[in-house]
């Protein structure tokens, strides 16, 4: 497959250059193959707008850049919450914690700043609840799971989220963009008192403390998502400071990385313009969201038409919506994909988002960044998309099943990014939704 579709590419790459040149290097041989070559921007598209489907967003191997957490009310897609629930275990099993009195514990969260989406520059709040039910280590959590939350243990009230402001941590040399957060000194001296057996074994220790649900609160609106790299032990652990045999200060450190850790996310669409439009088609405006929120199900269903040719280039091109009343936080999402149906309940890359992905190279490839580009005189901003060898694959398709002539346009990634996009649907007369299609007539 991967030699299929570098071949498709390097003769994509070819006839594009012949098509662009003016004077194409051996035309005078070539005369009536260039005669063949067609161009068309006019295919009807059909749009749908649709609720993502849950999607896993466990990570037990610890794996995730960050996580994601906070709230965020957007004036066209309503109000979406994100919250984090972790486990966490010894950096060492069987600490000696004998005659020891706790001095304070204090947790360190830090950011990764390239997943904080929306205005940083209002207070927040954040909160920590023990959990009433224990997270189980094997388990997949899902965005649509939730842990019952039990004891407050810890608050932050009104801290301005800095997630690109590195400040030190305990000395001179360590620096970096983290929160500090004192915890209840009840849950520091209980895990002080835990026995032999508790302090031995990983399970029984998360049967103890059955884990954390963090959530943040914006002061006002739109709010934020925030970003944690919970699997940053650097920055983001538990020091328990405590006094042993009444003499010895002493620190000991709980990390999260090594443990299961999830994130729920939450849409309410109550009341905001986009609520009336989610399962029915959408030809005016378009609207997609990460976390789980909203993605676009495409139809071009007269793909079929083009016959016995061999597709050149097929790019997708939707143009940014400026919105009046929109928060300027609130960006375009910084990457689309495409996606197609694997299986009833999942979605897989096409193939061209495919390709670029195993490249490493998705925007160079496949495109799908928001980019300025001068239109009619106006600077605007654009998505392109490629689907070359996903087009010519529906035009080889022999059934009438709409289904093999669809697409899924999704914010990427679907249960990572907390960006969201607003784009001119295909009744939009100076910048509509088109697919633009190079083709040649094959003999």
């Amino acid at each position: 497959m991967t030699h299929k579709l570098f071949f498709l590419f390097a003769l994509i790459g070819l006839c594009w250059s012949a098509c662009s040149e003016p004077t194409p290097f051996g035309a005078d041989l070539l005369e009536d193959q260039v005669a063949q070559l067609a161009f068309t921007d006019t295919l009807t598209l059909q749009f749908t707008l649709e609720r993502e489907d849950s999607l896993l967003t466990s990570d037990r191997s610890s794996i995730a850049s960050y996580f994601i957490c906070g709230r965020l009310n957007d004036p066209f897609l309503g109000v979406s919450k994100a919250n984090v629930y972790t486990l966490f275990q010894l950096s060492a099993l069987s600490p000696d914690f004998s005659n020891s009195e706790l001095d304070s514990i204090i947790l360190y969260l830090g950011y990764d700043a390239n997943g904080v989406y929306g205005d940083t520059f209002v207070p927040h709040t954040l909160h920590v609840n023990r959990l009433a039910e224990v997270i189980q280590n094997s388990k997949g959590y899902y965005s649509t799971n939730s842990i019952p939350a039990a004891e407050e243990i810890g608050t932050l009230n009104n801290f301005m989220p800095r997630p690109r402001t590195s400040v030190n941590l305990f000395d001179t040399i360590t620096k970096g963009a983290y929160v500090r957060l004192p915890l209840s000194n009840t849950l520091g001296q209980d895990i002080l008192n835990l026995d032999s057996a508790a302090l031995s074994n990983d399970s029984t220790f998360y049967a103890f403390v059955r884990g954390l649900r963090i959530t943040a609160e914006p002061a006002a609106d739109p709010g934020a998502m925030l970003a944690f790299d919970l699997n940053d032990s650097k920055f983001s652990f538990i020091r328990l400071y405590y006094t042993q045999n009444d003499t010895s200060k002493r620190t000991f450190d709980l990390r999260f990385r090594g443990t299961n850790k999830f994130v729920q996310y939450e849409h309410d669409y109550s009341g905001k313009p986009v609520e009336a439009l989610i399962g029915k088609p959408v030809n005016d405006l378009l609207y997609l969201q990460g976390i789980t929120g909203l993605r676009l199900r495409m139809h071009v269903p007269y793909a079929n038409a083009l016959k016995n040719v061999a597709i050149n280039k097929a790019e997708l091109l939707l143009t940014v919506a400026e919105q009046p009343g929109d928060f300027l936080s609130l960006a375009p999402a910084s990457q689309l994909v495409m996606t197609k149906k694997s299986t009833d309940s999942t979605l897989a890359f096409i193939s061209d988002v495919a390709y670029a992905a195993n490249l490493g190279a998705l925007q160079g490839f496949f495109g799908g960044f928001p980019n300025n580009e001068l239109v009619n005189g106006v600077t605007v901003k654009q998505y392109k998309m490629t689907m070359s060898s996903h087009f010519q694959d529906m035009l080889v398709d022999p059934t009438t099943n709409l289904e093999e002539r669809t697409v899924f346009i999704n914010v990427y990634t679907q249960n990572g990014s907390a960006m969201r996009s607003i784009l001119y649907g295909v009744n939009h007369p100076l910048y509509p939704a088109k697919l633009s299609i190079k083709y040649t007539f094959l003999p």
